[in-house]
């Protein structure tokens, strides 16, 4: 059993479609923001999270033309860690959700 499942839904707060050099595979890196409302001591307080994901060939063709910045969606996915170097030579670390299924969220 694969315990290494993710699921968001929220709005999508941008979105970029790009192609690999070798193979021309679609590439979409998006984010999805989600709100949380609290009530705490009588006073409304909102507490914002924005999640970065990325889906490949067909899930990013989709997802990049069906669902523009501000739609609702709610992705499933694997959390996934990739390790790179920066320009000053600094480790760079980025945790990010492989697109799995999508489908349309409900507002709430």
């Amino acid at each position: 059993m694969d315990a290494n499942i993710v699921r968001v839904a929220g709005r999508i707060l941008k979105s970029e479609l790009r192609y690999t050099n070798a193979t021309q595979t679609a590439v979409c890196n998006f984010t999805i923001e989600t709100v949380r409302q609290r009530i705490i001591k009588g006073e409304t307080r909102f507490h914002r999270v924005t999640v970065p994901f990325v889906a490949w060939d067909t899930h990013a063709r989709v997802i990049h033309q069906r669902f523009p910045v501000g739609a609702y969606i709610e992705v499933e996915g694997r959390l996934d860690e990739s390790q790179s170097i920066a320009q000053s030579r600094a480790p760079r670390r980025r945790l990010q959700i492989v697109v799995e299924k999508f489908r349309v969220a409900n507002a709430a």
